[in-house]
């Protein structure tokens, strides 16, 4: 679909899906001139994020049928989409900063303006609480046999993932709210004019977002230099983690439902996963394995592609407004996908077929895991704009 140029904005549906659309607009359509400014809009602008180029020199505005150019004496600006790739698996959307001379300072500052997110920064993998044996790279944790067991793309560490900042639910009929990610803001790569590249630090604070170049990078740098931030659209989380342990999901429904779905972003590390989960009745607290089991499934399915999994439910149950566990088991080996930033605290020690899924010994967690579960309501009241986000992995 081609840019609608209004206004000096130009505007775009990414997505035209009554339940998951996707705008984003380059420009300023509130103000009369061109502002060099990216806005993302999801669930029809319900969430947005707004990045403006401070300080440029721009003054001369062009497009063609894929990109749209700003450009100055000292800088240049591309707005391009992107289809997706292993490093932006959703597509999304990029705004380069050309420098065609030597800036005075290192640091890239633009305004971040938004409407009902949070920005969850993704720290290195090797800054993880590592387990006995295991050792760690910025993208990689290996365990005691040299086993890969959580893996991230080079453009993770770093970066921002951009959730909802109040809880979704995702129900029958309605939008697809998933797992309440909004979409993520990869580190970005400076490249000069020969090929070198390096990365640049991403701090995202009090309305800013800062791009720090290396000094020593653009000292030696051959000009011009490209500094690359981009959006991604994804629903999932950064971080691919392995395992055959129990996984599960603290969900907290703003009004009774009856739960028709369950969804997960995952992939089988060879062949097919046979994946088992159940929903538990989480009121009656750690102290006592819960004894309410909502409903399960046995046949849901994962195979090598990566993507999101429906494990549909073998018969609707039905949920009071009020916490609830998702839990799992497969039959191998599995990755699902996570995000840094939960603040929600765990247990461990249960065993499969969910004999109790508290367990005995409490662990903390920052995860956010990309699992969610859709629910139908037959109340006349309205759903409350939102997704279960307080996301908590079991483990034995």
């Amino acid at each position: 679909m081609p840019y609608q140029f209004l206004n000096n904005t130009y505007s775009k549906i990414i997505k035209d899906d009554s339940r998951d659309r996707l705008n984003i607009e380059i420009g300023d359509s509130k103000q009369p001139d061109f502002y060099p400014q990216l806005k993302v809009m999801r669930w029809d602008n319900e969430v947005n994020v707004s990045i403006r180029l401070l300080n440029n020199d721009g003054n001369t505005l062009s497009s063609d049928n894929n990109k749209i150019f700003f450009s100055g004496k000292k800088q240049e600006l591309n707005f391009y989409e992107l289809l997706d790739n292993k490093k932006c698996p959703e597509g999304g959307y990029a705004f380069d900063v050309i420098l065609k001379e030597k800036p005075l300072i290192n640091k890239i500052e633009f305004s971040i303006v938004s409407k009902g997110v949070d920005f969850f920064y993704q720290p290195p993998l090797n800054t993880e609480k590592l387990e006995e044996g295991q050792t760690a790279t910025e993208t990689d944790i290996f365990d005691k046999n040299g086993k890969v067991v959580a893996h991230c793309e080079d453009n993770i560490p770093g970066s921002y993932a951009v959730y909802c900042s109040e809880e979704r639910i995702n129900w029958k009929g309605g939008k697809l709210y998933r797992a309440g990610k909004v979409g993520h803001i990869y580190r970005p790569k400076i490249i000069d004019a020969n090929g070198n590249w390096i990365w640049g630090d991403l701090l995202i604070e009090s309305g800013l977002m800062t791009v720090t170049i290396p000094q020593e990078f653009l000292d030696k740098a051959i000009y011009p230099i490209l500094i690359d931030p981009e959006f991604g659209v994804t629903t999932r989380g950064g971080a691919g983690r392995s395992t055959t342990n129990e996984r599960g999901q603290l969900m907290t429904l703003s009004e009774a439902g009856t739960v028709t779905e369950l969804h997960g972003y995952s992939k089988a590390s060879s062949g097919t996963v046979t994946y088992n989960m159940a929903v538990y009745d989480a009121t009656n607290g750690n102290a006592s394995p819960p004894t309410n089991l909502k409903g399960y499934t046995a046949g849901g399915s994962i195979n090598t592609t990566a993507g999101w999994h429906e494990y549909a439910v073998d018969s609707e149950f039905s949920l009071s407004a009020s916490g609830y566990f998702i839990v799992g088991q497969a039959s191998a080996s599995y990755s699902y996908y996570t995000d840094s930033g939960g603040t929600t605290c765990g247990k461990a020690g249960y065993t499969y077929p969910f004999s109790d899924p508290h367990g005995t010994s409490n662990y903390s967690t920052s995860y956010k895991i990309s699992l969610h579960a859709v629910y139908s309501t037959s109340s006349t009241s309205t759903v409350k704009d939102i997704i279960g986000q307080g996301f908590i992995p079991f483990r034995r």
